[in-house]
């Protein structure tokens, strides 16, 4: 654990599985690993902690498993996600930019897709959707190119002409 105003650095390792690159700040707490099977995407540069690994990969049968192993900050996690998911080819559900405090899942049964928005923040937030069409449960209505929700609010969309809908 480190103490309220301390910090460590992290730097990616060269030629890295997710190709990360430059310094980061760890704040808060540093695990200390040892690797037995992982490699190392990133390692401590800061005192007894240099040298440790701060993000790992572990390559399993059917995936790969990501440990990082510090709190760092949200500029930080958005590339790191991006970078995981371009090197896993997981797709967005929404083919978007989303703003902080929206959260996007989906749920289908293999026939029709739903689609759960949810706004987390205490503003009113808009949503600017990708080429599928989009049907608001909650409304009773088709959405445009924008969804609309309140602080704190939500809609279940329909999207229409998705893979499995």
């Amino acid at each position: 654990i480190l103490l309220k105003d301390e910090k460590n650095i992290f730097k990616a390792v060269k030629k890295n599985t997710l190709s990360l690159t430059g310094k980061h700040q760890a704040h808060s707490f540093c695990d200390i690993l040892h690797l037995l099977e992982a490699k190392p995407i990133a390692l401590y540069e800061k005192r007894f902690y240099k040298g440790s690994p701060a993000i790992t990969v572990n390559n399993r049968r059917k995936g790969n498993a990501y440990y990082l192993a510090c709190k760092t900050n949200a500029k930080f996690l958005s590339s790191f996600y991006k970078a995981i998911a371009r090197k896993e080819e997981i797709e967005s559900i929404i083919d978007t930019s989303i703003e902080e405090g929206i959260s996007v899942q989906i749920r289908g049964d293999g026939n029709t897709e739903y689609v759960f928005v949810m706004n987390f923040s205490q503003k009113n937030r808009k949503i600017y959707l990708d080429k599928h069409k989009y049907h608001s449960l909650l409304h009773g209505k088709n959405i445009g190119k924008k969804l609309k929700l309140k602080k704190y609010g939500f809609d279940i969309l329909i999207r229409k002409g998705a893979k499995n809908a």
